[in-house]
């Protein structure tokens, strides 16, 4: 029976110290990321809110900075119109969309935030105007380029965050350490 030359051997013991290290670093990089996540404080409105005249704008509150890879955040009337006239911005703990509401009546805010590390927040919540708005001020009117190249289609996202990087570098790693194992041919002794 043949036996394995030297050189396979410490390949082989390399591609195992290869495949420890990926894994104690995919393990450190998730742990890392993990550390105590953002939570959704408040929707304003709030849910079920009555209000006397309509908001400006629309937000999520958060209990920490968040620094989201997406954000969706969309206000519509109950019979699915959009009154979103922006996309959404995120400052310090809050996201906020603004908004033109020009009728009483009820009103959805549907959002979806993609947190750091790849939690999300959902959820869709309720509020009713009980008198009618301004209407849309000149300011706030969507420019037509802008949204045809997706920049007020009432969601952003964010650029890669450092875990993500991580991941992708170290899957990379794995993948050229495993074809370069598998491309050499192996050496058998007699």
């Amino acid at each position: 029976m043949p036996v394995p030359a030297a050189g396979d051997r410490r390949r082989g013991r390399l591609l195992g110290a290869a495949v420890v290290l990926v894994v104690v670093t995919v393990g450190l990089l998730v742990a890392l990321s993990e550390s105590s996540p953002a939570t959704l404080r408040a929707v304003t409105p709030a849910d079920g809110a009555t209000l006397a005249a309509p908001p400006p704008t629309v937000a999520l509150v958060f209990d920490r900075e968040v620094a989201p890879r997406e954000v969706h955040l969309t206000v519509t009337t109950a019979g699915g119109d959009r009154v979103t006239v922006g996309p959404p911005t995120v400052a310090g703990t809050t996201v906020t969309a603004p908004v033109s509401i020009s009728a009483a009546g009820g009103y959805l805010i549907g959002y979806h935030v993609v947190l750091p590390g790849g939690r999300e927040v959902s959820g869709v919540d309720r509020f009713r105007v009980t008198a009618a708005g301004p209407g849309v001020p000149a300011t706030a009117v969507p420019d037509p380029a802008a949204e045809a190249a997706g920049a007020a289609t009432g969601h952003q996202h964010g650029g890669d965050d450092p875990l993500s990087l991580g991941l992708s570098l170290v899957a990379v790693a794995a993948l050229l350490a495993l074809l370069t194992v598998l491309v050499r041919p192996a050496r058998l002794r007699d």
